[in-house]
């Protein structure tokens, strides 16, 4: 059966709407976070993107949300200031992945810390409570993100080398 055919209840569906909610609200936060520097969020969403490893300009597209042209130009600004290169699949001479480069994750870890201290201060303010419970719920949310993630690109991982 497909994700698609599937019918939660009530109470999920309630439930995914209050993450949905939440998770946009994470999103414009993380935008905000942004700090004066010479990488935009977008930049520093695909760089977190190619931690993980290579991967093609379609799939940082779908992942991203935006339009393969639009995601070509952006990993060839990051290519241009050599934090990412280009390289040949090994299984598929055809495909051409993008790969972080040292100067790009040493780029990606300051952007990382900085965003991290403006966090830092704002999750200072909650009490110990507040701050237990959001430690908790990371766990699932991200394990949830994850499966989602890789059902919705299933198929298509043979695309990822």
């Amino acid at each position: 059966m497909s994700h698609n055919d599937e019918e939660p209840s009530d109470a999920s569906t309630e439930l995914a709407q209050q993450m949905r909610d939440s998770i946009r609200t994470a999103v414009q936060m993380t935008r905000l976070l942004e700090y004066p520097g010479d990488l935009s969020t977008p930049q520093v969403s695909v760089l977190n993107t190619l931690s993980s490893g290579p991967v093609r300009i379609g799939d940082l597209a779908a992942l991203g949300g935006v339009t393969q042209p639009g995601m070509s130009q952006l990993v060839s600004r990051l290519e241009g200031a050599g934090l990412v290169e280009r390289t040949r699949s090994d299984e598929d001479a055809r495909v051409t992945l993008v790969e972080i480069t040292d100067e790009g994750r040493n780029a990606l870890e300051r952007v990382n810390r900085e965003r991290n201290r403006v966090l830092g201060v704002h999750l200072e303010r909650l009490s110990d409570e507040e701050v237990r419970r959001i430690r908790d719920g990371l766990s699932p949310l991200s394990s949830l993100a994850q499966d989602v993630v890789r059902d919705l690109t299933a198929g298509d991982d043979n695309r990822r080398r």
